[in-house]
């Protein structure tokens, strides 16, 4: 059995998998943090060591390890602080620590940073899968950064299609001079509105649930193509 999670922007899906579909199990986006599991904004602040009644932006870049976003994060964090947004520098767990600490941000090495949303106004993030739907089926405003390794999947069409859907802005690595405008456009009253009144709109039903009653049909399935000795699925 294959279980294939859903993709926000699967109209965009054109890889070599997207018409093999013969036995395969298509299931809604799949989340590790439903919304309901989330820490309330206050609880969520003191675990990010920021003000619950200040604007929060959390950084979150990825290991960095294949990807070289070293003068764009600067670019966007100075940004933030220019608008008196407190920056929040997520850490990476598998990362290699960090020496370029900028001054006026907190560093935390947090996981997974969706049980935090109610205290996150802002994400800037890579668009992965993990990262992407939570930010889009969250609901939280957001700057998706793609890791374009050649190795990674393709991420800039996801945060492309953030864009045009209106749930989120696409800014390039190479893109470091339109930083400071992304976050303006980001933080503008304007984007932030037309963001809620999109991601309102979304219905959302988290696929772990689908992919779990499957795989317990299968555990629990007799297969009729061999003696009912060898029948019965084991897990």
């Amino acid at each position: 059995m294959v279980i294939e999670p859903g993709e926000f922007a699967a109209d965009e899906d054109h890889g070599i998998t997207a018409q093999l579909r013969a036995g395969v199990i298509g299931v809604s986006p799949i989340l590790l943090i439903d919304n309901d599991d989330r820490l309330s904004r206050a609880e969520a602040a003191s675990a990010l060591g920021v003000d619950p009644a200040g604007l929060v932006a959390v950084v979150q870049l990825g290991s960095e390890r294949n990807f070289d976003v070293s003068r764009l994060r600067p670019a966007i964090i100075n940004g933030l602080l220019k608008h008196g947004v407190q920056v929040v520098d997520a850490i990476n767990p598998l990362a290699a620590k960090r020496e370029d600490h900028i001054a006026g941000t907190v560093q935390k090495a947090i996981y997974p940073i969706a049980r935090h949303f109610n205290a996150v106004d802002l994400m800037i993030t890579n668009a992965g899968y993990n990262s992407f739907h939570e930010a889009v089926y969250g609901g939280i405003p957001a700057i998706f950064v793609p890791n374009e390794a050649p190795e990674m999947d393709e991420q800039a069409i996801r945060a492309a299609y953030a864009q045009s859907a209106g749930l989120g802005l696409c800014l390039r690595a190479v893109d470091v001079e339109r930083a400071h405008e992304a976050v303006d456009l980001a933080l503008s009253e304007d984007f932030l509105a037309q963001q809620r009144m999109r991601a309102g709109r979304i219905v959302f039903a988290n696929g772990a649930r689908e992919a779990a009653r499957a795989i317990e049909e299968l555990a629990f399935s007799v297969r009729t193509d061999r003696a009912l000795g060898g029948a019965i699925a084991r897990v």
